[in-house]
């Protein structure tokens, strides 16, 4: 896979800046509070049920367009994001399994990338998007060799450190049956496991017989989320039933008010913090320390105090090579999500000066590290490879 990623991935990089040239890099669900100026990562869940036969009539749909259940569960949520936001072209975010080398079918491993897929719920009837929906699939999976961080980079997605960079919605379809434990003579029973965490501010599991939400509790409360799942899927029974209709002509009733507006309290303004002003000095040579661990982890000759780092050239692996040098330099201790925060030389120095605690900060980043490695589940994890080619895992 190395190998063939060092060949295809300028052709495969290419390949999806213009394909997702003009979509936007944002879905900003209808909310219950502010988003906080550092996006946390705390998870709750709600599982719902499909309504009868839902589930059935998604996959004699997929069968008859020729793509997947995937294809069909994405072309549903496109219409609801469309519902929900107004707006008719979104990236969310899906996971596939990269096992297209010959080599890679027999080996064991965690071969599973998450990669965006532009929905365009176009004024069409539901077969055409589920047809779209499917084709982008196809063609996610047929370019794998530039990953998300890198697409962030040559799209020049603007850092924002109250959310999750180009996505922030992800759609899973495991494509497997959850096995059950049967052992002679011992009763068993699924005991409720805590989430550790949402990297997103929203996931939506699809599984055999209904659907899991993951969401942030620090963005919706749980009434809403229950409210979305139940909309959800009544939306997706009415569009798999009468998929030759216009999508938006199917229960336009869908989502209820409840579910398509945001509380009041979601758009409260923050009031802004005083910064206490730095002695010119003691400013100056932080400036001077940061600016030349961004020339050296770079490659700069110069490098200007308001440049922003995302602009030239940086990166997330290069932002964690400058945390190293600067926190080494200068004796102390700087939280990771500061540099996000303050991608200036300038903006940075003055934060360091301005005797910010750095508790918060702290908490935040091991909140994020938390969520990562909430990413791979630590019960009843389960790879399958189906129809989509699609490999996961189904988080708790």
């Amino acid at each position: 896979r190395a190998d063939r990623d060092r060949r295809r991935e300028a052709i495969d990089l290419a390949w999806w800046t213009d394909h997702l040239t003009g979509a936007p890099s944002t879905v900003d669900l209808p909310r219950d509070r502010p988003r906080p100026a550092v996006q946390t990562y705390r998870g709750a869940s709600h599982h719902q049920a499909f309504p009868a036969g839902v589930a059935e009539a998604a996959g004699d749909l997929a069968r008859r367009t020729g793509t997947t259940r995937a294809g069909v569960v994405l072309a549903a949520f496109g219409e609801l994001l469309r519902r929900l936001t107004g707006g008719a072209d979104h990236l969310v975010a899906t996971v596939v399994a990269d096992r297209q080398l010959a080599e890679t079918q027999d080996v064991a491993g965690f071969f599973v990338d998450i990669v965006p897929v532009r929905l365009r719920a176009a004024n069409a009837d539901f077969t055409a998007q589920v047809r779209g929906s499917g084709d982008e699939l196809l063609a996610a999976t047929a370019h794998p060799a530039a990953p998300i961080d890198r697409l962030v980079g040559a799209l020049g997605v603007p850092r924002d450190p109250s959310r999750a960079p180009l996505v922030q919605v992800m759609v899973n379809v495991l494509n497997f049956t959850e096995p059950r434990l049967d052992l002679p003579g011992v009763p068993g029973e699924w005991l409720p496991v805590a989430k550790p965490g949402s990297p997103f501010d929203l996931t939506v599991y699809v599984l055999e017989h209904g659907i899991e939400l993951l969401y942030n509790p620090d963005l919706f409360d749980a009434s809403r989320m229950t409210a979305l799942a139940e909309d959800f899927t009544a939306l997706l029974a009415a569009l798999v039933a009468e998929p030759d209709r216009p999508a938006a002509a199917c229960a336009p009733e869908l989502p209820r008010a409840a579910v398509r507006t945001a509380a009041p309290a979601a758009a409260a303004p923050s009031r802004p913090v005083p910064v206490p002003v730095a002695d010119p000095a003691a400013l100056a040579a932080t400036e001077a320390v940061i600016a030349a661990t961004w020339r050296a982890v770079l490659g700069l000759d110069t490098v200007g105090v308001t440049d922003n780092f995302f602009d030239i050239g940086g990166h997330s692996l290069a932002l964690a090579r400058v945390h190293a040098e600067v926190t080494t330099r200068l004796g102390r201790r700087i939280p990771m999500v500061d540099l996000f925060t303050h991608p200036t030389v300038r903006a940075l120095a003055a934060h360091l000066h301005a005797g910010a605690a750095p508790g918060p900060e702290l908490a935040r980043a091991a909140e994020r590290v938390a969520a990562r490695r909430g990413r791979t589940p630590s019960r009843r994890p389960r790879r399958s490879a189906g129809t989509t080619g699609q490999e996961q895992e189904r988080p708790q």
